[in-house]
C-alpha cells in the first residue's frame, strides 16, 4: 500500500513541476527599464514611495510590510510596461493583483500595443492594502511580448501580476520538413520584366513564402510582396541575369511554422520563350509539385 502512495505523491509533485513551469508572476516593481514615456509614464518626476526602490524614477513604489511592493498614487492616464518571454503557443491567462477602495477603478490591459482588456470598474476591496483579482485569457504566440497595464478612472493600486499557460496550441505540422519549391529563369533585357511563379497547394498551409536570388550579385532580391495565401505571385525583376526562385510553406494558426529553403529532386525547369535555361543549373531541385517562371509577351 505504501508504494502506491509514494507513487501518487511522486505524480503529484511532477504535476506541481509541470504547472510551476508554465506560470510566472511578475512583480509590480519590476517593470521595464527604458524612464519616462518608454517603460512607464507618471504625471510627475518624483517617486513617492516609501521603498527606496528606483529613486530616480517617477512610478510611486509603496512598501505595506510582509515583503509587498506596489505601485500606488496613481492617477488615470499613468501607466508601466513589462517585457515577458512567452515560451510557446497556447492561450495564457494574465492576472492581475489590484486594490482600490474605489467603485469606478480601471485598468486598460495591452500587449504590443493591442488593447486586450479593459476593466473599467475593478473590485472594491474597500483599502488600498486589500488586493483582489482579475484576470483575462488571451491567444498568444512564442516570444517576448510587452504587455502594457494603463491605469483609468479612479486611483488603484498594483501589487503584481500572474501569467499563466492555461492551455498549448497544437503544432500543425507541414507535410514533410522540407517543402520546397525551387526554379530559375534567365532574363536579358529591359528592367521592369514581369515573372510569375506558381507552385502547388500544401495541405495545412496557410500562407506561402518566396524569394529570388540573383545568381551574378550572389544576393536576395528584395522583393515589393514576398509573403501570399495563394498559389502564385507576381513581381518585377529588378535587373536582367540569372534569378533562381524559391518557395515554402507556412501555417500561422498554431504558430510561426515554416519549412526549410532546402532542395529536394524535381527535372522540371523553367524556360525564357520556349527556351531551356538548365545549362547552369548544378542539379535539379523542387518538392511535391512544381514551380514556374512565365514572361510576359
Amino acid at each position: 500500500m505504501k508504494y502506491y502512495v509514494i507513487e501518487f505523491i511522486f505524480v503529484c509533485y511532477l504535476v506541481f513541476l509541470v504547472a510551476i513551469a508554465n506560470a510566472a508572476t511578475i512583480e509590480a516593481e519590476d517593470y521595464n527599464q527604458g524612464g519616462e514615456g518608454v517603460a512607464y509614464h507618471d504625471s510627475d518626476i518624483v517617486n513617492w514611495g516609501s521603498t527606496g526602490l528606483r529613486p530616480d524614477e517617477g512610478v510611486d513604489l509603496w512598501d505595506i510590510g510582509d515583503g509587498v511592493v506596489k505601485i500606488g498614487s496613481v492617477k488615470p492616464g499613468e501607466w508601466v510596461a513589462y517585457d515577458y518571454n512567452f515560451p510557446t503557443a497556447g492561450t495564457y491567462k494574465i492576472t492581475l493583483h489590484t486594490a482600490t477602495p474605489n467603485d469606478a477603478a480601471g485598468i486598460i490591459l495591452s500587449l504590443d500595443g493591442v488593447e486586450i482588456k479593459y476593466w473599467q470598474a475593478l473590485p472594491n476591496t474597500d483599502a488600498y492594502s486589500n488586493f483582489a483579482t482579475v484576470d483575462v485569457e488571451k491567444k498568444i504566440d512564442p516570444g517576448i511580448r510587452t504587455i502594457k497595464i494603463q491605469f483609468a478612472g479612479d486611483s488603484s493600486d498594483l501589487d503584481k501580476l500572474d501569467v499563466d499557460l492555461v492551455e498549448e496550441s497544437p503544432v500543425v505540422a507541414l507535410p514533410g520538413s522540407t517543402f520546397q519549391v525551387f526554379d530559375y529563369v534567365t532574363y536579358y533585357g529591359e528592367t521592369g520584366q514581369k515573372i510569375q511563379m506558381s507552385w502547388d497547394s500544401v495541405a495545412n498551409a496557410t500562407r506561402y513564402e518566396v524569394r529570388l536570388y540573383n545568381q551574378e550579385r550572389g544576393v536576395i532580391v528584395e522583393l515589393e510582396e514576398n509573403t501570399t495565401p495563394g498559389l502564385s505571385i507576381t513581381f518585377e525583376l529588378p535587373y536582367s541575369g540569372h534569378f533562381v526562385g524559391q518557395v515554402r510553406a507556412c501555417n500561422d494558426e498554431a504558430m510561426p511554422i515554416c519549412s526549410e529553403w532546402s532542395l529536394s529532386t524535381n527535372p522540371e525547369v523553367a524556360s525564357v520563350n520556349g527556351e531551356n535555361r538548365a545549362w547552369w543549373l548544378y542539379g535539379y531541385v523542387a518538392p511535391p509539385g512544381g514551380i514556374d517562371f512565365l514572361t510576359n509577351p
